[in-house]
């Protein structure tokens, strides 16, 4: 658990099949990106009507 009150992020595992489930391709594609995934980021975040399920695949995608 991050010490940081609020911070949740997805374990490494996690992290890891989800790049490899994209394609280690970034889908954010927002400036400066590389193109090549290094991390994931959330599809929607809450106040935007995203999913309650914080780590899980099925909210997270591939991002640089």
């Amino acid at each position: 658990m991050n010490k940081r009150r609020g911070v949740n992020h997805p374990p490494r595992v996690v992290k890891d099949a989800v790049i490899e489930r994209d394609g280690r391709f970034c889908l954010l594609a927002l400036n400066r990106c590389q193109g090549e995934a290094t991390t994931t980021d959330h599809r929607a975040n809450r106040q935007a009507g995203g999913s309650r399920l914080l780590n899980h695949p099925g909210v997270l995608v591939a991002a640089c």
